[in-house]
């Protein structure tokens, strides 16, 4: 891969980390309202986060 291809590829990947990151409380606080306890929440997320790495 060239180098533009490679920042272009980089650029995306922290604008996607970035919105993903400032969505978080939104989904957070919709769930809770739900019902899901602040454990499962955290837990999802850990094995999410666990499975894309």
């Amino acid at each position: 891969m060239d180098l533009t291809r490679d920042r272009i590829l980089g650029a995306l990947a922290v604008v996607t980390a970035a919105t993903i990151w400032g969505t978080l409380g939104l989904f957070a606080k919709i769930l809770y309202a739900e019902g899901v306890s602040f454990e499962s929440l955290v837990a999802v997320r850990a094995s999410v986060g666990w499975v894309a790495v």
